[in-house]
């Protein structure tokens, strides 16, 4: 009787052991480059004029973040948008996926240089362009984003916004 158990113990092992972790999943360093951005913001333009407020969160055991924009909309409503954000290794770069209550979807894809995380897409409509926009952690604990549109294939740029984020707290 008592080969059974031991024998049984001998073979559970090395399954129990492969079930544990060996280091945390989502714990590299390229993962981390959106960390600055973690928190609560009050978001202004350059002037100091109220543009909106933004959340950004650790989510999925810190394999990503989730960004939760408000901001006035037209005739007194809010505008919303949700961005997922997530380095994936397969392809060396940061995703995203963002949605809002224009009815408006984008997926991006981002790289980190020199401390600045840049978001490229591409924007469909009757004159195609392009849209990128930077995230970069400026003197003073503040957050700077800057969003362009192209319309001649990146030769020249336009700015969409520019933004101011001051942390809320916590």
């Amino acid at each position: 009787m008592r080969l059974p158990v031991v024998l049984g113990l001998f073979l559970a092992s090395p399954l129990l052991a492969q079930s544990e972790p060996i280091a945390p999943p989502c714990a590299g360093e390229a993962r981390r480059a959106l960390d600055f951005w973690i928190g609560s913001w009050t978001v202004t333009d350059p002037a100091g004029k109220p543009a909106g407020s933004n959340e950004i969160t650790r989510i999925s055991g810190g394999c990503g973040l989730l960004e939760r924009w408000e901001s006035p909309g037209a005739a007194g409503s809010t505008f919303r948008g949700v961005g997922h954000h997530a380095y994936d290794p397969s392809l060396g770069a940061w995703r995203q996926l963002w949605t809002d209550t224009s009815g408006r979807t984008v997926d991006m894809q981002g790289e980190v240089k020199d401390d600045i995380v840049t978001y490229r897409w591409k924007i469909p409509g009757n004159t195609p362009a392009l849209g990128r926009y930077t995230v970069s952690e400026q003197a003073g604990g503040t957050i700077r984003q800057h969003g362009e549109r192209s319309i001649d294939g990146g030769r020249s740029w336009s700015t969409t916004f520019d933004y101011v984020y001051t942390r809320t707290g916590g």
